[in-house]
């Protein structure tokens, strides 16, 4: 194929050369300019590639493990996987809800820079919480190699667009994945006219339960406890119905001796249990005690979020003495009256809660895009209590 290309492209130009040869000399009078015209014109046009269709498109968002974990045997290798994206596509197709994937793979795309929201994902107590779900939370999500598949409840503080604008495109993919388990989901009062009636308008539909837990009150309130966790609300003050929530480990924990549990080779999967008071035994029947593996119990570990927010000290008394308080620190004190106007707080007033409330460590988060570098942040906060680190892109924290 490449040999014919050549010649016909050598012909071509051979044939537009003869113009220009000089009958006497016998020589090719011909300016630089024109033959690279000449070349130009006979150069082998390269094919068009072509564009990949809708279903790969899909199909490249997709979590493999996620799948694998949702449809197990079938979606077993890679032909498996290929078949089960197929079939799950023609479902879609079949009930007209191309529009949907489409719309999904939009804010997929987007950049993750935009997100607001530095820490969506609180793994607390074998549960897995996500906190507020912005525009790019699934392409966050997938980053941080988080499975969907352990997201059982979702919670939204309110109804701006930079919290919730992300909520109907996960809800989707996680129906696209196959999910059957219900999905919890807390929020403020509206916050289940505005997914439904999306749902609705588009046709949409899932395999699970979504379970609304609106929220209205203007006071704490338990939202949801088991044997290990507590979630309460915290009122906020913001332009609109804002809630900020109380995380609380219910049981008394044990701390680990990383030293003795180095040196006697536990496993990492182990830890969670040694915290809970049992001994190790190896696969060879040699027990060790779990005092020799652990510290003493130590309180209850408590997280509080609170986003967005206006200077509260309403708050104070509620997350009184706990470990980790994210809060929003959206202004510079420089411009503490943007942050009057549109109900925000500064860093210093966020390190100033945290000092009036007694916490172990403040996470400042949610700053405005008017300041490139945010180390004036943590100086601002460090004014009113010294424990202070930033929330930061991709960054994990274990406490």
């Amino acid at each position: 194929m490449t040999d014919t290309l050549s010649t016909q492209m050598l012909a071509g130009i051979r044939a537009e050369l003869n113009k220009y040869i000089n009958a006497d000399t016998q020589n090719v009078d011909i300016t630089a300019e024109d033959l690279q015209e000449i070349m130009i014109r006979h150069a082998p046009k390269e094919k068009p590639k072509r564009p990949k269709n809708a279903f790969f498109l899909w199909m490249d968002t997709l979590n493999k493990e996620d799948l694998q974990a949702e449809h197990g045997e079938e979606a077993k290798g890679r032909g498996g996987l290929k078949r089960l994206c197929g079939r799950l596509w023609k479902e879609l197709a079949d009930d007209n809800e191309e529009k949907i994937i489409l719309n999904s793979l939009e804010n997929n795309t987007m950049d993750i820079r935009s997100i607001s929201v530095e820490i969506p994902a609180l793994k607390f107590k074998n549960h897995l919480f996500l906190i507020d779900c912005g525009e790019g939370t699934q392409m966050r999500l997938r980053e941080e190699k988080i499975s969907f598949t352990r997201i059982k409840h979702i919670f939204i503080s309110h109804l701006h667009g930079d919290h919730f604008y992300g909520l109907i495109g996960l809800i989707n993919t996680f129906k696209l994945l196959g999910r059957e388990i219900d999905l919890n989901i807390y929020g403020p009062k509206g916050i289940k006219e505005v997914i439904l009636i999306q749902m609705k308008l588009s046709k949409s539909f899932t395999n699970f339960n979504l379970i609304f837990f609106e929220l209205e009150k203007k006071y704490p309130e338990v939202i949801f406890e088991d044997d290990l966790v507590k979630i309460t609300t915290i009122p906020l003050k913001h332009r609109v119905y804002t809630n900020g929530f109380l995380f609380e480990d219910k049981l008394k924990t044990k701390k680990i001796n990383y030293d003795n549990v180095n040196l006697y080779k536990i496993p990492s999967t182990f830890y969670e249990k040694l915290k809970e008071g049992f001994d190790y035994k190896d696969g060879k029947g040699n027990l060790v005690k779990n005092s020799m593996l652990t510290f003493n119990s130590i309180s209850p570990f408590s997280y509080a979020y609170c986003s967005d927010t206006s200077f509260f000290t309403k708050i104070v008394d509620q997350i009184k003495n706990i470990d980790i308080l994210y809060h929003e620190s959206t202004f510079l004190n420089r411009d503490i009256d943007l942050a009057k106007k549109t109900k925000h707080s500064t860093a210093q007033q966020a390190g100033k809660i945290a000092s009036l409330a007694n916490v172990n460590q403040l996470i400042l988060g949610h700053f405005s895009t008017r300041y490139n570098e945010k180390s004036s942040f943590v100086l601002e906060a460090q004014k009113e209590f010294k424990n202070v680190i930033l929330a930061e892109q991709g960054k994990k924290y274990n406490f």
